[in-house]
């Protein structure tokens, strides 16, 4: 039966507009039970939502047409949750509170129910994150019993989801476990793993990138027993994601490309648009910009022939940030920033902010020191902590280059109190740190820092995945190599000038000048500049 109505749905879906009312009204008339309907819809629901919406809302009006309240109820649910999957959650969570509506007044208490609990999730990615919690707080005083034990946990998912939306990261993890146990009681693996992938995506939220991997490992064995190939894909993407924030990028960027190619084989573009996004983040990372705004924009354009709205302006995001040109990058972050605003994505919001400040202050227009102190108090407000790290890192930058050695003390060594998990942070700030104590001439002290961060760079270059990128990401992080040659040379011992003549070795041994070519101007142009400087010096 439920093959057979998935037939007609996909009929109903291809067919013309016009021709929609009639195929719908025949296969009402069908008489199947609700049960038949779910396999199908679920289907969709995961891999095309958009498809699912526009099936639901000609169904709902034909139910209405018919009079029959009950069904044209159920559709609105259906409907409602779509809304939500494709990526908008204001009008979600108006739908989901007019379903709900509808099902309480057609005599629907459970479904009812349903869509309220579904609707606190669809309130807290709106940004209405006060408003889900008060609402889950009465739902919770509306659950009690031993047979809604399954709805508590369901609950408990959203709730803990609308606390890490409202930065409180901590407390979200420890409701996802929750949430876990309580399904691990009923029995009901499925939903455990979910919980544990919510779980594992807090903890990425929070720094903790080995406490990710752990929950995400027991997930992905849930998933494979389980027969859940989907789930398993979003695990493992997850996955990828822990690997990128301990600096493991070569395992990540094996794994998510492995992971496009499987879903674009197997036609799931959504999900292969997600997997790219994450794809061009850590290709950016690696050092291989024009490929990861290729990747980008690429996931940007079948996310807007999806009609996905939200993940459209991540995707447009990720390529403002990743995009070498300036004049496009100019374009790309203002568009981000105009789509964040309509979608309700505060955190993209955010970060196309930080992303023009940073941009000000490489043209040599320093941004005033209150935005970048006011966008990491917004950012700690919207749950973005490593944003407002990011935000310290640049505060740090922008006092340096002000010559206020103070100040720019003060928000590195704030943003690496805050980058425990966070590596690429911790080099950033390390990187700030050796500059202030070079300043003040603290030699040892900022060698110490600066082999610290060669440490975390090397065992990152190591890891990638052929000779041109390894080259690429040395070419991107000279900084503190160079700082280090410098510091070396200056202080003039013999053991300095050998560690300072292999360093350099190293890198012309890599002849990655050759095979990078840096732009005629830019920063790469004085990056070169400052490395054949190095050289000069040292044959001298």
């Amino acid at each position: 039966m439920a093959a057979r109505l998935a037939t007609l749905l996909g009929r109903l879906e291809r067919a013309a507009p016009r021709a929609r009312p009639a195929l719908a009204r025949t296969l009402l008339a069908r008489g199947d039970p609700w049960e038949a309907w779910q396999a199908p819809l679920d289907r969709l629901h995961t891999r095309a939502p958009e498809r699912e919406l526009a099936l639901a809302r000609v169904l709902e009006a034909e139910a209405r047409r018919a009079h029959d309240r009950p069904l044209a109820a159920r559709f609105a649910l259906v409907g409602a949750r779509a809304l939500h999957r494709a990526g908008a959650p204001r009008e979600a969570a108006r739908a989901l509170g007019r379903a709900a509506r509808l099902l309480a007044r057609s005599g629907e208490e459970g479904l009812a129910l349903k869509a309220r609990v579904l609707g606190v999730d669809a309130l807290a990615h709106a940004g209405r994150v006060a408003d889900a919690l008060a609402e889950a707080r009465r739902l919770r005083a509306r659950l009690g019993g031993r047979t809604r034990r399954a709805w508590r946990a369901a609950l408990a998912v959203n709730e803990a989801g609308a606390l890490r939306l409202g930065g409180r990261v901590g407390e979200a993890r420890r409701g996802f476990e929750r949430a876990a146990r309580a399904f691990d009681a009923l029995g009901d693996r499925h939903s455990a793993a979910i919980a544990r992938t919510n779980a594992a995506v807090a903890c990425l939220d929070a720094g903790d990138g080995a406490g990710a991997r752990r929950r995400l490992g027991r997930a992905i064995a849930a998933f494979e027993a389980l027969g859940q190939p989907d789930m398993l894909l979003d695990a493992r993407e997850n996955l990828c994601c822990a690997h990128a924030l301990e600096g493991a990028l070569g395992e990540a960027i094996r794994g998510l490309e492995g992971l496009v190619a499987e879903q674009e084989r197997r036609g799931l573009r959504r999900r292969a648009a997600s997997a790219r996004m994450d794809l061009a983040d850590v290709l950016r990372r690696a050092g291989d910009r024009r490929a990861a705004a290729r990747s980008a924009r690429r996931a940007a354009d079948e996310l807007r022939r999806l009609g996905a709205r939200a993940e459209e302006v991540e995707a447009l995001w990720q390529a403002a940030q990743a995009e070498p040109e300036a004049a496009v990058r100019r374009r790309l972050r203002a568009r981000a920033r105009r789509a964040a605003r309509r979608a309700a994505r505060p955190g993209i919001a955010l970060r196309c902010e930080l992303l023009e400040l940073d941009a000000a202050l490489a043209a040599g227009r320093p941004p005033p020191a209150a935005a970048l102190t006011h966008l990491g108090a917004r950012a700690r407000r919207a749950g973005e902590e490593g944003l407002a790290r990011e935000a310290e890192v640049l505060l740090g930058q922008v006092a340096w280059a002000a010559g206020r050695a103070g100040p720019a003390a003060q928000a590195w060594r704030a943003a690496l109190r805050g980058a425990v998990g966070r590596p690429w942070i911790r080099a950033a700030a390390e990187t700030g740190l050796a500059l202030v104590a070079a300043g003040r001439g603290e030699t040892g002290a900022a060698l110490a820092r600066l082999r610290r961060v060669a440490r975390f760079l090397d065992a990152v270059r190591h890891d990638l995945p052929g000779p041109w990128l390894r080259t690429a990401f040395v070419l991107q992080q000279l900084d503190p190599h160079l700082l280090r040659v410098d510091l070396l040379l200056d202080r003039g011992r013999p053991a300095d000038r050998r560690e300072a003549a292999a360093l350099l070795g190293a890198l012309g041994a890599r002849r990655f000048l050759e095979r990078v070519r840096p732009a005629p101007v830019g920063p790469e142009a004085a990056l070169r500049r400052r490395l054949e400087a190095i050289y000069d010096r040292l044959a001298r």
